[in-house]
Formats: structure tokens, C-alpha cells, sequence
């Protein structure tokens, strides 16, 4: 399997992630990804928030600062994106486009803004089908942290995916994020491992995976 999953990106000319997880079988997959020529990133914190009984702070934070798009939002997520981790750019524009386009019904853009200036941005995505939304990226301007724009994303994307029926938010969580997600009411599931492979075998982005946000609450 992990040969055929290399053959199949290798003739796309892509990177890819194989998300590991610790309770995955057989025990020794993330060593064979190692000698098949995986990159190990940073252990993520699996965290996931039950919507069916959501937490106040869901409805409370409600102040207006967050709107939702879809590819409209595209620039201005990016401009805030590329601001804090501007090596992500390039590669999050292709891939977000694709996926606004191809399947414009199971991504969203949140993006916070601040004297009409957008200053913090993250994104949704959902199976059409799955109970489940994924929460991604949480990245906030230097200047503007410590304000409650990360939590005002978490709670925009929460009321979101409870709209259209979804019972459960996860999210990969970095050291960053966890620990304000955890104290938001998320709870710990597992621990996984971004695995990376690419085609030269050097830096670059893959075409999947969370990012650890800049939670200044």
C-alpha cells in the first residue's frame, strides 16, 4: 500500500502527507514510512468538541468580527496567512482554489477583521456525508493577538459546521493550539504524526494537513 500511494503522487508530481496515528496497525507503519522515505513532522494532539451539547462560549462569542466565505475569501485569508508563515502561500492558494471550486460545498474560509482590515483567518472542510467538520490553519497579525480572534474563529467555524448538522469539530493541534483548545472544552483523542513524502526528497509543502495556529486569545 504505502508503494502504491508513492507511485500514485509521483506520477501527479506532488508531495503528500500519510497521517499517522499511534494506534495504527501494523505498530512498526511509521517506521516503514521512514524507510520508504517519509519525512516525520511534529506530533499533533487529535482534539475533538461535541456540538450536540456545545459549550456557551460557542453562541456568547458571537460579536461579528468573523465572516464566512467562499472563494471570495480566498485573499483575504491569504494576506493574513502569508503574513505569518509566508512559506505556505503559494501552495495554500493552489490547493484552496481547487478545493472552492471542485467542491465549493465543503470548504469555508473564516476570516476576523478589524477596522475592515482582515487580520486573522482559518478555514473549514468536511466529507459531504461525515458528522465530522476538520478545522484547519488559526493564524492571527502579530499586532493584533491577544484580542480574541482565535477563539472568535473557533466559535464561527463551531456555529457552521452545528448549521449544517454536523456533530463533532476535530482538528490536528499543534503545542501551541492545544493546550486553548483543551481549556475551550476539546477533548484528546489520539496523538498523530504528519508524515511527508516528496518527490526530490526536500523541503517543501505538502498537499495536505493542519497547521498549528498562533492561539493569543
Amino acid at each position: 500500500m504505502i508503494q502504491a500511494e508513492i507511485a500514485h503522487f509521483r506520477g501527479l508530481g506532488g508531495s503528500f502527507e500519510w497521517k499517522h496515528y499511534d494506534h495504527d496497525e501494523p505498530a512498526d507503519l511509521r517506521e516503514r514510512l521512514v524507510s520508504a522515505g517519509f519525512e516525520l513532522e511534529d506530533e499533533e494532539r487529535l482534539l475533538a468538541l461535541d456540538l450536540v451539547d456545545a459549550p456557551a462560549w460557542v453562541d456568547a462569542a458571537d460579536d461579528g468580527r468573523v465572516r464566512d466565505h467562499g472563494l471570495e475569501g480566498l485573499d483575504p485569508l491569504l494576506e493574513v496567512v502569508g503574513a505569518v508563515r509566508p512559506e505556505r502561500g503559494r501552495e495554500l492558494r493552489s490547493r484552496l482554489r481547487l478545493e472552492l471550486t471542485t467542491a465549493p460545498a465543503t470548504t469555508r474560509l473564516f476570516v476576523a477583521y478589524e477596522g475592515g482590515v482582515s487580520v486573522a483567518a482559518a478555514w473549514s472542510s468536511w466529507e459531504a456525508t461525515s458528522p465530522l467538520v476538520g478545522l484547519f490553519g488559526g493564524s492571527t497579525l502579530p499586532a493584533y493577538r491577544r484580542r480574541g480572534h482565535y477563539r472568535a474563529l473557533v466559535a464561527a467555524r463551531a456555529r457552521h459546521a452545528r448549521s449544517r448538522g454536523a456533530r463533532a469539530l476535530i482538528v490536528d493541534a499543534g503545542p501551541l493550539s492545544a493546550p486553548v483548545l483543551t481549556a475551550l472544552g476539546f477533548v484528546h483523542l489520539t496523538v498523530t504524526t504528519p508524515c511527508v513524502w516528496r518527490p526530490d526528497g526536500g523541503a517543501g509543502a505538502a498537499t495536505s494537513g493542519c497547521t498549528d495556529p498562533e492561539p493569543r486569545a
